[in-house]
């Protein structure tokens, strides 16, 4: 198994899912999942025209794009993608999680979506940084340090 490639391809699969000019709205985490897998001139090639933070607060309307929103399924995550649902930047959001989403935070952010802009909700499991073809990283922190005597 090519870790780098099967992130790849699931960010292609996104991509491939909706139709015209996109956003990828990103946490922290998923940032880097994005930038092993995907270059910026590549994302452009798809028509990706804008790559940002989640916690970013964009004032702008932006009817006519369509947001990708890659991030980890966490409480924080959830109330900031609630928050921007609320604000309805974007023309339709498309909601990708990178690991498994609890069924309260799917009913959170229904509850947010007055306007019906969220068109997709899925979870694709690449909760890891592909580092290389054969080498990736869960970077869970508390393995790291008892491994390097730290903990």
């Amino acid at each position: 198994m090519d870790p780098r490639a099967s992130v790849a391809d699931y960010i292609l699969r996104m991509i491939a899912a909706v139709n015209g000019v996109k956003a990828f709205l990103v946490d922290d985490e998923t940032t880097r999942f994005l930038g092993v897998a995907q270059s910026q001139s590549d994302l452009l090639k798809r028509d990706v025209f804008l790559t940002d933070h989640i916690k970013n607060t964009r004032s702008t309307q932006m009817p006519h794009i369509a947001a990708i929103v890659y991030v980890r399924p966490t409480a924080e995550n959830v109330g900031l993608l609630r928050t921007e649902l609320r604000r309805s930047i974007f023309g339709s959001y498309h909601i990708f999680f990178s690991n498994f989403v609890r069924a309260t935070y799917i009913e959170e952010i229904a509850d947010s979506d007055e306007n019906s802009l969220v068109r997709q909700v899925h979870e694709y499991f690449a909760d890891f940084v592909a580092l290389d073809s054969s080498l990736f990283s869960f970077n869970v922190l508390p393995c790291l340090n008892a491994t390097l005597g730290a903990g």
